[in-house]
């Protein structure tokens, strides 16, 4: 409930260009360090303070199976083939 989707794209726009300057990997595979940001990203605001319980959630659960959605969402969607 609430009007959460003004802020929501707010975020998006202050934290997308944050993400384009890390490396990734691979094929679209993100890099520890990028994976760390978000992880730390989501601590402050989840658990604020001393819970690493959070970002090794983050990235050894969470953020993988994310990148895995994002990756198959981006495959159905884009041709890879410029036409």
């Amino acid at each position: 409930p609430g009007e959460y989707r003004k802020p929501f794209v707010a975020l998006l726009n202050t934290r997308l260009p944050e993400y384009a300057g890390f490396k990734y990997s691979g094929v679209g595979e993100p890099s520890s360090p990028c994976l760390l940001f978000f992880a730390a990203k989501v601590a402050d605001v989840m658990a604020p303070g001393e819970n690493k319980w959070v970002i090794e959630q983050m990235m050894d659960v969470e953020a993988p199976e994310m990148v895995r959605v994002a990756n198959k969402l981006i495959e159905q969607t884009i041709d890879p083939a410029p036409g």
